[in-house]
């Protein structure tokens, strides 16, 4: 594979950033304001910005001037289209239709979630304030359509030779380790009282027969969610909540005896991470006694988390995690729409733009939840499952797995998810089908 070259009368933190981000498959990559580089190059070469174009030979990009600032200030990008991905900060004269390098920026640093917005009962970002949603582009990740573009453009890849191989990532959020156990007699009977209210009738037997040992929990169902992922060929990736109980912390206490015996067959320090709960989203306080419990619990310290309701605020919430010694994250996504929040569905670093830096702390996107398909938009489980097979379908094409997130209490039929306990399964089975026809080797 070549090297790259990239030409830029400035160079800062946020072109350094992107340039990376995009360009990180090259074995090297080179960027330079000194004009005596670029005349001998024979390398692929993007000149960034300029008032008229050096070479024929060179990509020219427009610059619109925002990897030059150092601040943050209101602004609502304009959208343009090259062909049919979207660019942001149009300008004429050039070989793309806009500034594709501010662009990427401003998707991945999440930009717009530094401004003031109207927050939903929960203070987050609702994807329905997003620049992709409102430009009806959220379901394309669309710095990796445009890496792969650039890729083809300098023959790193042929377009003819790309093989479709969807791969799935599943995670798993335990909000409540049991349905019946753990809970207080005060809990127990007002559980109890609703589900008779409510004619939930197999719920209040099922109830009396795990508490009187005739019956396991639905929700400790650990085992089974590990061999949904195992049939993709990723370990699954678990995110248990330790928080104590409140409005949005429904979680039951947790019997470290049975947590060993339920974990005994998984890999915990790859495969365990935590989930803070609503009320440590503004309490580090909480979140040091919940990692400590995680520690205790799992005998391992935690790296990785996901906020739990999807709680992320910029930058706040990241830096937390940072300093309490969380290296990734795997919140990046919406609650109430699919799609990819920051257009992307790879990994990648977090830049903090109030400092105007990379950080080391990584980000790891989803694109859909199963309370997002059932709650927030209302899908039948037939709905769902297409509309998470057109997912999967997007990110075969552009080269990553697909990160779902499921919660082991939405296979107990009797509290909603009636209709919904194997769509895991026919999900597994379209990527596999999908994989065999493109004999695909498994990982």
């Amino acid at each position: 594979m070549t090297d790259l070259l990239i030409y830029s009368e400035t160079i800062g933190p946020r072109l350094q950033y992107v340039c990376k981000l995009l360009f990180s498959a090259f074995p090297q990559i080179q960027i330079t304001d000194d004009l005596s580089q670029l005349s001998n190059a024979v390398r692929p070469t993007i000149q960034y910005g300029g008032s008229e174009k050096i070479s024929p030979n060179y990509l020219w990009i427009p610059a619109s001037g925002l990897l030059d600032e150092l601040n943050i200030k209101q602004i609502d990008p304009e959208l343009s289209w090259d062909g049919d991905l979207p660019l942001l900060f149009p300008s004429a004269g050039h070989d793309l239709a806009g500034d594709l390098f501010s662009s990427v920026f401003y998707w991945a640093s999440r930009y717009e979630e530094y401004l003031p917005f109207d927050a939903d009962i929960h203070g987050r970002f609702a994807g329905k304030l997003s620049h992709a949603h409102k430009h009806k582009y959220l379901d394309l990740p669309v710095i990796d359509a445009w890496r792969q573009r650039l890729f083809v453009r300098f023959n790193i890849w042929s377009a003819d030779n790309i093989q479709y191989c969807p791969e799935i990532q599943w995670t798993f959020d335990i909000d409540q380790w049991s349905a019946f156990k753990g809970r207080s007699l005060l809990r127990t009977i007002g559980g109890s009282t609703r589900d008779l209210l409510q004619g939930r009738l197999e719920a209040v037997s099922d109830r009396i027969k795990v508490l009187f040992g005739g019956k396991s929990d639905p929700y400790q169902n650990l085992e089974y969610l590990q061999s949904i992922a195992n049939n993709t060929g990723n370990a699954a990736k678990i995110f248990l909540h330790l928080g104590q109980y409140a409005e949005f912390d429904k979680n039951t206490v947790i019997d470290p005896s049975e947590f060993a015996e339920f974990t005994s067959n998984l890999d915990a320090e790859k495969q365990l991470g935590i989930h803070p709960s609503y009320a440590s989203n503004s309490s580090k306080d909480r979140l040091q006694k919940e990692l400590s419990k995680f520690e205790a619990l799992t005998g391992n310290i935690a790296s990785r988390s996901r906020q739990h309701y999807l709680k992320l605020e910029f930058p706040g919430t990241y830096r937390g995690l940072m300093h309490s010694g969380i290296s990734e994250d795997w919140t990046m996504g919406y609650a109430d729409l699919l799609g990819f929040r920051a257009g992307t569905g790879n990994p990648f670093h977090w830049f903090d733009l109030e400092r105007n830096e990379e950080t080391g702390f990584v980000v790891h996107p989803f694109a859909a939840l199963d309370v997002t398909l059932k709650v927030y938009l209302q899908y039948t489980p037939a709905e769902a499952i297409a509309a998470v097979k057109r997912l999967l379908d997007i990110s075969a094409k552009f080269h990553f797995p697909l990160v779902l997130i499921w919660h082991n209490s939405s296979f107990y039929g009797p509290y909603g998810w009636e209709g919904w306990q194997q769509l895991p399964n026919e999900i597994n089975k379209y990527c596999a089908e999908v994989r065999a026809e493109n004999n695909c080797v498994n990982s």
